[in-house]
């Protein structure tokens, strides 16, 4: 698997107001599949998420402009932290 690109952003929880920070790294499979890894930092419940991406939503993705950062959060399957890891070991 290989790292393609990343960013970090600043993100306000919209239910309870709270500033985070966001981080997102889009990676490539040797089998040319893509995954996008998303987590969240300076929460009191850190969140990691993945979702699968095809090549076009892996082009729209590198293209978003910095409003739009974070906008696939609520697609993503949320994992624990541990199946994170593993996942991103076995993709």
């Amino acid at each position: 698997m290989q790292l393609l690109a990343f960013r970090e952003y600043p993100a306000i929880d919209a239910q309870t107001l709270v500033e985070f920070t966001g981080h997102e790294r889009l990676f490539r499979g040797a089998d040319g599949s893509f995954l996008l890894h998303m987590s969240s930092e300076g929460q009191p419940a850190a969140e990691e998420r993945i979702v699968r991406l095809s090549v076009r939503d892996a082009i729209a993705w590198l293209n978003e402009e910095p409003d739009q950062y974070g906008s696939l959060w609520e697609i993503a399957e949320a994992v624990p932290a541990v199946a994170t890891r593993a996942a991103l070991r076995i993709f």
